[in-house]
């Protein structure tokens, strides 16, 4: 499984909107995971206004599966959205920790701002997918590339 870590991030939401909205006009279809519900409120909200002509169709959902918490989706057909299998998802992690069932996905994204707590915590977890036998990519923000 490919782990990407994109780092330098000055304002961690303002860069997850343009991280999802890159993806998105791609088809790529989005699972955003935090262990904050309020995170997710608060990126529900910039979905609807970071672009004043654009919107990115998503929707909460909780995903059948060993993580509990509840998800955003983001993709081009919200109507499918129950029949999606993890492993045809994109999954941006905003937590701080390892969601348990990141393996389920196709690949991860991990948003590391310039906060220094953020940074040790992304180190941490970067170990702990290395440890794991993940490929790990790693590149600044504004040099970022979306396959």
């Amino acid at each position: 499984m490919q782990i990407n870590f994109i780092f330098g991030v000055s304002n961690r939401m303002n860069a997850v909107c343009q991280i999802i909205n890159k993806y998105y006009t791609l088809h790529r279809n989005i699972v955003v995971y935090s262990n904050e519900y309020q995170i997710l409120c608060k990126l529900d909200i910039m979905l609807w206004t970071f672009k004043d002509l654009s919107f990115i169709p998503h929707s909460f959902y909780k995903i059948d599966n060993y993580c509990k918490e509840e998800f955003m989706i983001i993709t081009n057909n919200i109507s499918k959205t129950k029949n999606m299998k993890s492993k045809e998802m994109l999954l941006i992690n905003m937590s701080n920790i390892i969601p348990l069932c990141y393996n389920e996905f196709e690949s991860v994204v991990e948003i590391v701002s310039e906060n220094e707590q953020e940074r040790y915590e992304a180190r941490s977890r970067w170990r702990s997918y290395k440890k794991d036998g993940h490929m790990l990519t790693g590149c600044h923000f504004n040099d970022v590339e979306y396959p």
